[in-house]
């Protein structure tokens, strides 16, 4: 049986993330995802199996102009490095409730005033054994690369790329960060930020090794990423093809203990110049088991996933999740009309 990921708010990265959550990576991967639609479903219990290769098909990136995700939290730049990184915290996007959940963080803990974050770190946790980074373990310096990439901190992004960091907004609430030790970060306001832990689990809040940054001469990512993730990255051709092996020593396991992903290899193949009969055609001929529906550049229509969906019978479902993408609002409470707080309430 195969798959149609759709994302009702056009991000790519959740229609793989979807995929690999479903196929390759998640440890409940036992149970159909709750967005099946298309009136398939999947079987309700699926044992993984180890090994083989995951194709699919969607959108490339190029149009978009960028791929770092510390720059813009959108989809093709997520896309292009979902399947390589993890968080410190995340949104659990399968669960309905999008609640903020512990990933490369064991946990963290908000002080009584809430001015303090203290994040403990899981350890023996490696970047990806490859040039430059050669598998070293992933620490609380790293937490802080991040947070300061992310802000656009003059030490690390050169002056003429500022004004491309369109997230440099993001933490300029934190008034400093301190490792007592290499598994603790204790990140501290200036003033209370009700949106920290949210720009801490947006997708782009990606953790990725200073050495990658530092041997480019640009100090962006371009067409390379490497990560903590579950797949290395082998051959990334823009707008073509982007390859990914399992990565032998990622750190997370299944509620059984078996080390993930279950798959060897995925394969992301990208149509583009408005032409998705290339994908359709594709998927129905079995040359790609997955498609992604919104995710940037030329999309996969109604009529589309109408024409598939008819052709495959009970052979293909359609699963819909967020796009991970959460909008949020700032009330100025110090000023008229919202310094009532029959104002805000009604808000």
């Amino acid at each position: 049986m195969r798959h149609i990921f759709e994302n009702r708010f056009f991000y790519f990265l959740i229609g793989l993330c979807s995929l690999l959550i479903a196929a390759a990576c998640s440890p409940s991967s036992t149970q159909a995802p709750s967005g099946t639609q298309g009136g398939n479903t999947p079987p309700a219990e699926v044992q993984p199996q180890k090994g083989g290769t995951l194709r699919v098909m969607g959108g490339g990136y190029v149009s978009y102009g960028t791929v770092d995700a510390h720059r813009a939290s959108v989809g093709p730049t997520a896309g292009f490095s979902g399947q390589s990184v993890n968080q410190v915290v995340k949104r659990n996007l399968m669960s309905g409730n999008y609640e903020i959940i512990p990933e490369l963080a064991e946990s963290w803990q908000v002080s009584p005033d809430g001015r303090s974050y203290t994040f403990k770190l899981n350890k023996g946790v490696k970047f990806h054994n490859v040039p430059p980074v050669n598998g070293r373990e992933f620490t609380a310096d790293d937490v802080e690369y991040m947070i300061k990439r992310i802000s656009a901190d003059p030490a690390i992004v050169p002056e003429k790329w500022r004004q491309l960091f369109t997230r440099r907004t993001d933490f300029t609430g934190v008034a400093s960060i301190e490792k007592p030790d290499k598994y603790t970060v204790v990140v501290k306001m200036k003033e209370l930020d009700a949106v920290f832990m949210h720009n801490m689990a947006t997708v782009g809040t990606i953790i990725i090794p200073k050495e990658m940054i530092d041997e480019n001469p640009e100090k962006l990512i371009q067409d390379k990423i490497i990560g903590t993730g579950p797949f290395i990255c082998k051959e990334y051709v823009p707008d073509v093809r982007q390859f990914c092996d399992r990565n032998p020593d990622y750190w997370k396991k299944d509620e059984r203990g078996t080390q993930l992903p279950y798959l060897d290899r995925l394969e992301k193949l990208f149509y583009s110049g408005g032409d998705t009969s290339v994908a359709i055609a594709a998927f129905l001929s079995g040359q790609v088991e997955a498609l992604g529906r919104n995710i940037g550049g030329p999309q996969l229509n109604d009529a589309d996933i109408s024409t598939v969906m008819k052709q495959m019978g009970d052979k293909a479902y359609m699963i819909s999740t967020s796009s991970g993408q959460f909008a949020h609002l700032r009330l100025n409470a110090a000023r008229p009309p919202l310094n009532d707080v029959r104002m805000r309430r009604a808000v």
